[in-house]
C-alpha cells in the first residue's frame, strides 16, 4: 500500500469514528487517538495534587505550555455550565503530575446536530458558546477532522491548531502565541492575573 493510500485509509478510520461518537467516553478515545496522531503528548483522566477530581485531558506538544480539556457530548445549558463550573473551580491553576501548573483550559463540545459532511453545528449554539467561554478565559474545541481551540474569537493568534486527520502535524492556523492567550485568560473574568505563575 502506498503512503498516500495509507494517508486515505487513515483519514476515513478518524471520519468513520467520529460518525460513531455516541457518548463522552466515545469522545475522549477519539481525542486520545486523533491527538496522539498528531504528536501531541496526551493524558486521560489525570488529577490535580492532592484531589480526587479527575480532568478529562491534558495535552502537550514541544515546549507549548500544557492544556487542560473537559470534553461535554451534549451542547445543554446544564452540561456547558459543569462544565465550566469544573474547570473554573476544579481544576484551572492547579498542578498536575508530569505537566505542573495548567492553567490554559478548553471544553470540547460534540453538537450532535451535525452536518456530517463537515463535522461542524448546523445552527448558532456554537458561536454563543465560544462567546461566553472566552469571557471566562476558557477556550472552545469543536469536534472535527482539523480542531482548532479558540481562546478569543477575534484574534486570530489566540488560535491553536491541534493537527489534521489526513497530515499528521499539519494545521490550517500558524502557531498560536500563547503570549497572548495566556495575557488574555489571565485577565478574564475566570483568570487571576496577579496570582497566576504560569510557568
Amino acid at each position: 500500500m502506498s503512503r498516500i493510500e495509507q494517508r486515505e485509509e487513515r483519514l476515513w478510520r478518524f471520519e468513520d469514528r467520529l460518525d460513531a461518537i455516541d457518548s463522552e467516553k466515545d469522545m475522549q478515545k477519539w481525542w486520545i487517538e486523533f491527538l496522539r496522531y498528531n504528536k501531541w503528548m496526551v493524558e486521560a483522566e489525570v488529577s490535580p495534587r492532592g484531589s480526587a477530581d479527575r480532568a478529562d485531558l491534558i495535552i502537550q506538544r514541544g515546549d507549548s505550555p500544557p492544556i487542560g480539556i473537559e470534553l461535554k457530548y451534549e451542547a445543554t445549558g446544564r452540561d456547558i455550565g459543569e462544565g465550566l463550573h469544573q474547570i473554573t473551580d476544579k481544576y484551572r491553576n492547579k498542578q498536575y503530575p508530569g505537566f505542573g501548573f495548567v492553567n490554559l483550559w478548553a471544553l470540547s463540545i460534540l453538537n450532535t446536530s451535525m452536518n456530517p459532511q463537515v463535522h461542524r453545528p448546523t445552527n448558532n449554539t456554537m458561536p454563543r458558546i465560544r462567546e461566553l467561554l472566552c469571557f471566562y478565559g476558557i477556550g472552545t474545541l469543536g469536534v472535527s477532522l482539523h480542531p482548532t481551540i479558540d481562546f478569543s474569537y477575534s484574534d486570530k493568534r489566540c488560535k491553536v491548531g491541534l493537527g489534521d486527520a489526513k497530515y499528521p502535524g499539519e494545521t490550517r492556523w500558524p502557531d498560536a502565541d500563547f503570549s497572548v492567550i495566556e495575557r488574555k485568560v489571565a485577565e478574564s473574568v475566570g483568570g487571576e492575573h496577579e496570582n497566576v505563575t504560569w510557568f
